[in-house]
């Protein structure tokens, strides 16, 4: 236990001068030697002191809680100025107003003594008001600057934040409808209680306010308090807890037993000074930067030092707050990061002696308890053992059923339908066989929980749930899509959640809702592929059949022709007509020729065995070859077939028939649709390529079925003789031998088909 007895006589007895063989700075605090308050200045300054200057510092402390009357402080002013006579200080820091009640004396001795003042409030009252513990109304503060304007005196204002502290504990408890001010009846705090309850009248009418008082309740009995506080509902703000007792005429002063009520409650407690939520248990505040002022005063303290004359030197105030969180206690008490607001800072390393230690000092304590009343407490030990036993044997029975569900991915919650929160259990499976099963929560409110889910599911998961909570169905199994976050959008998952009711309040509504849910994205994932494989089996099968019933027709076409013909042409005696017959059937030989060639190229394709026979290829030569060869398929009176060399001579290392397969599709494509102008062809070198063209003055095609033209079985004229593969096969010729192909037309006036093939050093030989 962390408790203090501090005693103090109610005259102080005068002490001899004291000589001093160094300069000095002197510290006056007007709290006890335990406030936090003022060790968070007295520790470094002291520290830095002595480090940089060289200088002694000596600090005296007034205990205002029990220094309550005139004759007291004059008591405390005989002492403080009989023992430092000799040599008065290089410097004197006050810290809080009430220190300003020895400014008669200190001028009187010390004349224009160069001056700090670190404070809470930038105002004084009279001095009845300090003795008296009475809260100042506005009009009867006495500002500092205008009380202090005659002395060598510099202020740094360390402000409390009232209303933002009270803006904190909403944040963090958005159903506070009560707020406890815990504090002592020091000055300070029954200002500070009346700010409180000002500011709650003006702003926060439905919130109701509580003053605990250490001058009303024991520690005991305030513990007892704290433990049946509502934490949904109730903010604690604590501020100081010092409590006095006379005896044998003595006066007794407790201090920081605030910290075992901290420690040991389980509502959190917040508090207006960073001392408080670093060292004493508190799990944060609104607080201006600490780290700030204490530089500030440092800062000030060598100025001062270095010749500087305090009056010369601006008062000082924090420009901010800001809320500070200590992360261990966030974590002792149940709370997670996201309960707090943007821009907080936490306090997190290294922890204090006491947050170190505390555990070991409570056992301590413990054990000592439990052997003075060991006799007595033989039967509670005992029942206290087989409790600990059914406790261990439910642990276990839980990692147990832990370590299942995180093997299974399953990530249970419970739902507190009153307090609109959910709870949620993070099991993380064994890794190891011996390593120990570590389980986490966390809350979320039900705002957060749907604002997860995708827009597209959360109305009817909302309508589902909502179901459920009004009691109109027992369980559900449904569903959905999340939108993951882990500092960024991560994307959607899917999860399927079940759900049913766990408890019933009084008029039959369901109080709990406990659930599961379960991560089902790679599911889904393989249930989308498997509806894809069959769209595209579907989609097989049917230009599977589409292509025999394609092939069947247009094989069946010229074989009609040739077995027709060759019938009649036995028949025929007169000579002319028989050769118009023989030039029908070589016509539709060729075709028959051409069908079986591209369905044998087709084929290959499909099994990914094309072949390629590469040679060196004099293109000029090829292109006269192919120039013959269409010449008889055109009308020769009204198309003119022109090749257009690119170059004198051009070897290309290429595969022949392949270039003439591409070409000669290109040009039979042209003569059918061009029955009068010209079709023009040949190449030109485009820097390390060479591209071939066909230009016709055909009847061109519509822009919007030029994309489709290269697909197989597309005819642009049903009455073409052809299969529509020809431009197909064409396509995944030119892209195996590197190269592109493509058509620019206009309709009525003509097309231009092309394509591409490497040309450079190791192509051309």
């Amino acid at each position: 236990m962390s408790l203090f007895l501090l005693s103090l006589a109610t005259k102080i007895p005068a002490k001899d001068g004291v000589r001093f063989s160094n300069d000095y700075v002197l510290i006056i605090n007007s709290h006890t030697e335990s406030s936090s308050w003022s060790n968070n200045l007295i520790s470094p300054v002291m520290d830095n002191v002595s480090a940089t200057s060289g200088l002694d510092v000596f600090t005296e402390h007034m205990n205002m809680v029990v220094l309550d009357n005139e004759n007291l402080l004059s008591d405390f002013q005989d002492y403080l100025f009989e023992k430092y006579q000799a040599k008065k200080p290089r410097l004197l820091i006050l810290l809080d107003t009430s220190t300003v009640l020895l400014k008669e004396g200190i001028k009187q001795h010390w004349k224009d003594i160069p001056t700090i003042l670190c404070a809470e409030q930038d105002f004084i009252g009279s001095p009845s008001s300090y003795f008296k513990k009475k809260a100042l109304a506005p009009e009867e503060r006495i500002p500092l600057s205008k009380f202090l304007e005659c002395c060598n005196l510099t202020f740094l204002h360390s402000p409390v934040y009232t209303k933002e502290n009270v803006d904190l504990m909403r944040y963090v408890i958005p159903n506070m409808n009560k707020l406890i001010f815990v504090a002592d009846e020091r000055y300070i705090n029954l200002h500070i209680s009346w700010e409180l309850s000002e500011l709650i009248k003006e702003e926060y009418g439905q919130i109701k306010y509580e003053f605990l008082s250490a001058e009303k309740i024991t520690t005991d009995e305030l513990m007892e308090k704290l433990s049946y506080v509502d934490n949904f509902r109730t903010g604690v703000l604590f501020s100081s807890w010092l409590q006095t007792a006379n005896v044998a005429g003595n006066t007794l002063l407790l201090a920081n037993s605030h910290k075992i009520f901290a420690a040991n409650s389980t509502a959190p407690l917040f508090c207006l000074r960073y001392s408080n939520i670093k060292n004493d248990g508190m799990i944060g505040g609104y607080v201006f930067d600490n780290d700030a002022y204490i530089n500030k005063l440092l800062a000030t303290i060598t100025e001062v030092l270095n010749g500087t004359e305090p009056r010369d030197i601006p008062y000082y105030c924090p420009s901010r707050g800001v809320p500070v969180f200590n992360y261990a206690m966030l974590l002792q008490k149940g709370l997670s990061l996201d309960v707090c607001p943007p821009g907080s800072r936490f306090i997190a390393m290294p922890p204090t002696f006491f947050q170190e230690n505390k555990y070991l000092l409570l056992t301590c304590l413990l054990g000592l308890v439990g052997f003075i009343f060991l006799l007595i407490q033989q039967n509670r030990i005992r029942s206290l053992r087989r409790v600990k036993d059914a406790q261990e044997k439910l642990k276990n029975t839980n990692d147990k059923l832990a370590m299942v569900l995180g093997v299974a991915n399953i990530l249970s919650w419970k739902w507190d339908v009153q307090s609109k929160t959910i709870h949620y259990d993070l099991n993380k499976k064994l890794e190891e066989e011996n390593s120990n099963n570590i389980q986490e929560s966390y809350l979320l409110t039900e705002e957060q929980y749907f604002g997860q889910i995708a827009d597209e599911d959360c109305d009817s998961i909302r309508q589902a749930y909502e179901s459920v909570k009004e009691g109109k169905v027992k369980r559900i199994n449904t569903q959905y899509r999340v939108n993951r976050f882990n500092g960024r959008f991560e994307g959607v998952y899917w999860v399927e959640a079940h759900a049913v009711v766990a408890t019933w309040d009084k008029s039959g509504k369901p109080r709990t809702i406990i659930g599961s849910l379960l991560d089902i994205t790679e599911r889904k994932r393989m249930e989308e592929a498997l509806v894809l494989e069959k769209e595209r089996a579907e989609e097989s099968s049917r230009l599977k059949s589409a292509f025999l019933a394609n092939i069947s027709h247009e094989i069946r076409t010229p074989l009609n022709a040739i077995v027709g013909f060759s019938t009649i042409l036995l028949a025929t005696e007169d000579e002319e007509e028989k050769q118009e017959y023989i030039d029908i059937i070589e016509k539709n030989n060729e075709l028959l020729l051409q069908l079986v060639s591209d369905i044998i190229d087709l084929s290959k394709i499909e099994a990914g065995s094309l072949d390629f026979n590469y040679s060196d290829v004099e293109l000029n030569e090829l292109m006269q070859e192919l120039e013959v060869t269409v010449s008889p398929k055109i009308n020769q009176n009204k198309v003119a077939l022109v090749f257009e060399p690119g170059l004198p001579v051009c070897h290309l290392y290429t595969d022949k028939s392949r270039v003439a397969q591409l070409l000669l599709n290109m040009l039979i494509n042209a003569a059918k649709f061009t029955t009068e102008g010209s079709i023009r062809f040949g190449y030109e070198k485009r820097e390390n390529t060479l591209y071939f063209y066909v230009t016709d003055t055909g009847c061109g095609i519509p822009k919007e079925k030029q994309e489709a033209i290269f697909k197989r079985f597309v005819k642009l004229d049903d009455f073409s003789q052809g299969t529509g593969l020809g431009l197909s096969i064409c396509q995944v010729i030119a892209q195996q031998m590197g190269g592109e192909i493509g058509v620019e037309s206009e309709e009525g006036k003509g097309s231009t088909f092309w394509f591409t093939l490497p040309y450079d050093s190791l192509t051309a030989k």
